[in-house]
Order: C-alpha cells, then sequence, then structure tokens
C-alpha cells in the first residue's frame, strides 16, 4: 500500500514537471507596470503647460494648459490628457504611452485630438536625456515625417519640440512647443 502511494505521487509529480517548466519559459523576464515605472513613471502627475501652437509662417498662438498623466491598465500603460485651448477654441489631446521590455526596445505613443480625429502611432527611444518619437503620416497626398522631442523628462519640468518634414529630414519645420512645469501628483 505505501509503495502504492509512493508511486501515485511520484507519478503526479512527473506529471507536473514539463508543465511547470513550460509556464516558466512562458513567463516573461519583466513585468510591464515594472517596465512603464521604470521608463516612464516620471511622467505621472498633474502638469501645468504653457503651449505655442504654429499659426502660420510667421504666426503663433500661446495658451496654458493642464496634463494628467496617470498609470492604466495596472500600471501597463501611461495615459495622458491635456486640456486647454488652440487658435481660440477647446483643445484636448489624449495620448496612450507603451513600453514593454528592455531599453532596447522602443517605447510606443498613440495620439489624437479634438480638432481632427486623425490618429498618431508613433515609436521612440532616448537618445541621453531627449525620448525622440517619429510617425509618417500621408497629407494631401504628401509623406509628411512628424516627429516630438520631450526633453529633460523629469520634475521639475520638461519641453517638448514637435516638428514635421516633407524631405525626409533634410529641412524641418516647428510646428509646436510644450514647456511642462510639474504642479502635483493626481487627486
Amino acid at each position: 500500500m505505501i509503495i502504492r502511494m509512493f508511486g501515485t505521487a511520484l507519478a503526479l509529480l512527473l506529471a507536473a514537471a514539463p508543465s511547470q517548466s513550460r509556464a516558466q519559459a512562458a513567463t516573461a523576464p519583466f513585468s510591464c507596470p515594472d517596465t512603464v515605472q521604470r521608463r516612464l513613471g516620471s511622467l505621472a502627475g498633474v502638469w501645468e503647460v504653457q503651449a505655442v501652437f504654429r499659426r502660420g509662417p510667421t504666426a503663433w498662438d500661446s495658451t496654458s494648459a493642464t496634463v494628467t498623466i496617470t498609470p492604466e491598465l495596472g500600471g501597463c500603460l501611461m495615459r495622458e490628457h491635456f486640456v486647454g485651448t488652440r487658435y481660440g477654441s477647446p483643445y484636448e489631446y489624449l495620448a496612450l504611452w507603451g513600453a514593454n521590455g528592455g531599453a532596447e526596445l522602443p517605447i510606443q505613443r498613440t495620439f489624437v485630438h479634438s480638432q481632427h480625429g486623425l490618429l498618431g502611432v508613433s515609436a521612440g527611444r532616448f537618445h541621453g536625456d531627449t525620448l525622440v518619437f517619429q510617425q509618417r503620416n500621408i497629407v494631401r497626398g504628401t509623406t509628411v515625417l512628424e516627429e516630438g522631442r520631450f526633453s529633460g523628462i523629469a520634475q521639475p519640468g520638461f519641453t517638448i519640440v514637435d516638428r514635421r518634414t516633407t524631405d525626409d529630414g533634410a529641412t524641418w519645420i516647428v510646428t509646436a512647443r510644450f514647456y511642462f512645469r510639474y504642479r502635483g501628483r493626481v487627486p
């Protein structure tokens, strides 16, 4: 009887061993909440923003806004919500940030705003203290490369310069500048 119980227990143990090794092999060597916190955690909070938008070849529109950046989906992404004005009209944008894996993998960002419905999807990497995102779109039949340069992402503040090119980077036009100042934690 003892030998039969020992044999049954040994058979169950051996049957379970391959499934444990399969589960260990499928487990990622990182967690997305840890990765997002490590790479993007300094963005979390409420920010006061001074924004300057290009209105034409020589004209600019400036506004004040509030941006709230919060971890979402258990910390696997960051959600950015801008509320202000642009060209005298109410203006909001939403951006979702994701980072999954090591520093060699790109950070991704989706972006959409309230004055048109184009959904932007960009990817970027840190170059020193500057996070550079790029995306390509076709606007009125022309390929446009758009770039966002997030410099010095940390408290008490950082800057963003958005620019675009239609000649694959030979010349750039700055389209917006944002000056973020940390106001505090999300209530």
